[in-house]
């Protein structure tokens, strides 16, 4: 059948939705917890350019 082709097995595409909204809400978490900062300043803390 075309629509299992597609798709599979409906518990295995459940399952990968199910941790694509995990690993979203685990990046939106730690984004709004951490405190966001430029690329300069990443750069100037570990001291580059010299």
């Amino acid at each position: 059948m075309l629509h299992d082709g597609l798709i599979g097995d409906w518990h295995r595409a459940s399952y990968a939705a199910l941790k694509a909204v995990a690993l979203f809400a685990t990046a939106v978490v730690v984004l709004r917890v951490t405190e966001r900062r430029t690329l300069a300043e990443l750069v100037r803390s570990y001291g580059w350019p010299r």
